[in-house]
């Protein structure tokens, strides 16, 4: 089986994806600086670079390992993710999400390795309207962290287009759930994902009770803030289409399966077209949990979008890829049963 280059592969999706390519017989090169992904989360057998990766030393190190064994592709997850970090701290953005994500193409085309898949965000496309998005929808970023995902995306197309090679991109909705096996799972404790904040505010309140039973949790334990309630929306949140981690896994292995023979650049949305709003996610992790946790309402965030949904029907038509997770109950199950893995082996 080939030898694949995963970047971000200590880190949440990056991690599923090592897992999974493992499963398949695939011999797996990660590099992560570790800063959010946790090298406990890679699948025995995998091998790491620890750096940044558009750096001089990786650049090394992987000229040295392609020399040793050829890579056969690289699927590119390291990233900052956060829209609200990236209102606040734009310039690491371009610099960690475009320039080093060049860098890095850079560096693999000219060792030449066949193809690269481009982890990238459905929100390149801004604020939309009600209908499901496709590739072809106008892109106008409403954050710095779009931006800089849409700035990598076409200096990625200008580069292939000179010198060749395979390229897709995939533009991922919003990310959630967990391994149902419990291999890996959404670590970084200050991620910003409704789900997982969701499912650490009820793991929160369940270690609450243990410890003062009598006095039961409180809303001071824990709560939730709905960042605003006034969106043109039916409930006035936010509405989005959430995706099942091992779902976006899947996406990329039928891809990758498309990329054997130079070929154009190609775009692809992951995503499932059935947007939930704020106050829908909540109900539904209430419901799983059974843990009837405190939703205070707060103000809008800048760079938040009113409504996203996925239009997926090029990915289907084009690939094998078929979701398993379509659900969000599965989703918010999967997501706390992670959350409650990593609480008990916290002291």
């Amino acid at each position: 089986m080939s030898r694949i280059l995963v970047t971000g592969g200590a880190g949440y999706i990056g991690s599923h994806m090592c897992w999974e390519l493992v499963g398949r017989g695939h011999e797996v090169l990660v590099i992560d600086d570790l800063s959010t992904g946790h090298e406990s989360s890679l699948p025995p057998g995998a091998i790491l670079l620890r750096g940044q990766v558009g750096s001089a030393e990786i650049a090394a190190m992987l000229a040295r390992e392609h020399a040793r064994s050829p890579l056969a592709g690289a699927m590119h997850f390291a990233a900052k993710a956060r829209v609200d970090e990236s209102v606040r701290l734009p310039d690491l953005y371009f610099a960690h999400n475009t320039q080093q994500t060049l860098a890095l193409a850079g560096t693999l085309r000219d060792l030449d390795v066949p193809w690269f898949i481009l982890s990238s965000t459905a929100a390149v496309y801004g604020n939309t309207s009600g209908d499901l998005i496709g590739e072809d929808h106008a892109v106008a970023p409403a954050s710095p962290y779009g931006e800089s995902k849409l700035r990598a995306e076409q200096g990625l197309r200008e580069l292939f287009a000179k010198r060749g090679g395979s390229l897709a991109i995939l533009r991922y909705f919003n990310v959630a759930g967990a391994d149902p096996e419990m291999r890996t799972g959404q670590s970084t404790p200050e991620a910003s994902h409704l789900i997982k904040l969701a499912a650490q505010t009820v793991v929160k309140m369940e270690r609450a009770q243990e410890r003062e039973p009598k006095a039961g949790a409180t809303a001071s334990a824990s709560q939730m803030i709905i960042h605003g309630t006034d969106y043109p929306t039916p409930d006035g949140t936010c509405l989005r289409d959430y995706v099942h981690v091992m779902d976006i896994a899947g996406a990329h292995l039928a891809v990758m399966e498309t990329l054997a023979k130079p070929r154009e650049p190609r775009v692809y949305n992951v995503g499932y077209g059935k947007p939930y709003s704020v106050r829908e996610v909540l109900a539904c992790m209430r419901e799983v949990s059974g843990v009837n946790f405190p939703i205070v309402e707060g103000p809008r965030r800048a760079g938040d979008v009113v409504r996203v949904a996925c239009d997926s029907r090029r990915l289907q038509a084009e690939t094998a890829w078929t979701p398993r997770f379509a659900n969000l109950e599965v989703i918010c199950k999967t997501a706390l049963a992670w959350e409650r893995r990593l609480a008990a082996s916290t002291p």
